[in-house]
């Protein structure tokens, strides 16, 4: 099954927004990355954190794709 997590392991190489976020968010060992759905990533970010804008768009952009991944498989 595929986990956000997972998802995020894939794209961290990436030379983009959500490469970068997969990086941020791998490295944070705070960030709910065992678990959580968007509702809690994106509170995660937004009020726990306090990313700019421009962060929570480049979630929102790899929760997307990841959406998109796990009902491909």
């Amino acid at each position: 099954m595929m986990t956000f997590r997972k998802f995020l392991r894939s794209q961290r190489k990436r030379q983009d927004r959500v490469g970068d976020f997969a990086r941020d968010a791998l490295a944070d060992e705070d960030a709910p990355v065992h678990g959580g759905n968007r509702k809690r990533w994106s509170y995660y970010l937004m009020d726990d954190v306090g990313v700019p804008p421009k962060v929570h768009d480049a979630f929102l952009a790899a929760w997307a794709e990841y959406e998109i991944a796990k009902a491909e498989n």
